[in-house]
């Protein structure tokens, strides 16, 4: 890094950020989303004023989001016979776009595995479906999204043709608050803006 430049600050930082933080000598977006905890892309997208994120000079200043709130739903058990597919909806009522993670976590082995796992960009005003295909007896389902309350969140089960399942619903007040995300090496699949708009019976699946 150079300092040969004027130091670049925001104009503001936006609700749901815990504070400005000045980059110092040897600092880069990698290492300050580390020591914050956070993921490297939810810190590049608080920072539109940085037009080049592999380039930061020290004296300028970055948003650094909240820690994210992770949620569980805890062990649940399907039965074979009515329902097939979990449906997680996200909706994002903030005024800008949000980063999410859901992982689908099978609790048929010990030590517990994760089936899946994907990341999502849900812009401001958007409802996001995603349904996964169930394959364990018992499992768990995770979701990572901003520490703002403009985020509400719902999980179904669903039956074959994508029917809800009204007493597999959880939202978003009976979901349990956790510290840590789940274990896992493998990489998230991101799923892309136009695929909001793909649908069966107004889920986007996995398959």
């Amino acid at each position: 890094m150079s300092n040969k430049q004027a130091n670049r600050v925001p104009e503001s930082c936006p609700p749901g950020f815990q504070e400005r933080y000045t980059v110092q000598e040897d600092d880069t977006m990698f290492l300050i989303a580390q020591q914050f905890n956070i993921a490297l892309q939810a810190l590049i997208n608080a920072n539109p004023h940085i037009t080049d994120p592999d380039i930061i000079f020290p004296g300028d200043v970055l948003c650094v989001p909240e820690q994210p709130l992770l949620y569980t739903t805890g062990p649940l058990a399907i039965d074979p016979a009515e329902q097939s597919f979990v449906g997680v909806i996200i909706q994002n009522q903030s005024a800008t776009e949000i980063n999410a993670r859901i992982w689908l976590i099978n609790k048929d082995f010990c030590p517990k595995a994760v089936a899946d796992f994907i990341e999502i960009t849900i812009p401001s005003g958007c409802l996001f479906q995603f349904a996964f295909d169930i394959w364990a007896f018992f499992y768990e389902v995770v979701i990572e999204v901003p520490r703002i309350p403009e985020i509400n969140l719902t999980i179904y089960g669903l039956s074959n043709d994508f029917r809800p399942i009204a007493a597999n619903t959880l939202r978003h007040t009976e979901l349990k608050l956790i510290n840590t995300s789940p274990q896992t090496s493998t990489t998230a699949r991101t799923l892309l803006a136009e695929e909001l708009s793909t649908n069966q019976s107004g889920w986007i699946t996995n398959f």
